[in-house]
C-alpha cells in the first residue's frame, strides 16, 4: 500500500502493544511520522495524512465520519481495561457509579470468546 503509515507512539504502551501485533503478524508499513497523542493521529488520518492502527474507546462517534474504522485481525487485538480501588475505600461506591457512567457511554465490546456483545464487569 502506498499510504503513508501515522505510527502511535512506540514507548507509550498502547504503541508498543501495536508494535507488537504488527511484528507478529508480520506486516511491513513505511512509517511517515510518530505521533503522541491518538488525538493527534486521529487528526493527522482525518486529514488523509496517512492510516494507523489505534485503540477503539468505545464511544459513539469517536472518529470522524472521514475516517472508515476496520478491525485489526482476526480476532481483533483486544485489551482488557479495570477500575483500581484501594480495598479499605470509604469511597469505593463511588467505583461502581463510575463503572456504570462509563457502560452508558460505551458500546458493547465484542470478546474473542463466543463473539458475542457484551461488556465486561469484573466483580
Amino acid at each position: 500500500e502506498t499510504t503513508p503509515y501515522v505510527r502511535f507512539n512506540r514507548t507509550a504502551r498502547v504503541g508498543l502493544l501495536v508494535q507488537e501485533e504488527m511484528v507478529r503478524r508480520q506486516i511491513a508499513v513505511r512509517s511517515t511520522m510518530e505521533i503522541d497523542t491518538l488525538e493527534g493521529v486521529i487528526a493527522m488520518v482525518a486529514n488523509g495524512l496517512g492510516s494507523s492502527v489505534v485503540p477503539a474507546r468505545g464511544v459513539e462517534n469517536e472518529f470522524p465520519a472521514s475516517i472508515r474504522t476496520i478491525p485489526f485481525g482476526s480476532p481483533p487485538l483486544m485489551r482488557r481495561l479495570g477500575i483500581l480501588v484501594p480495598r479499605d475505600n470509604p469511597r469505593a461506591h463511588l467505583s461502581h457509579l463510575l463503572l456504570e457512567a462509563l457502560a452508558d457511554v460505551t458500546k458493547p465490546s465484542i470478546t474473542p470468546d463466543d463473539g458475542r456483545p457484551k461488556l465486561v464487569q469484573k466483580s
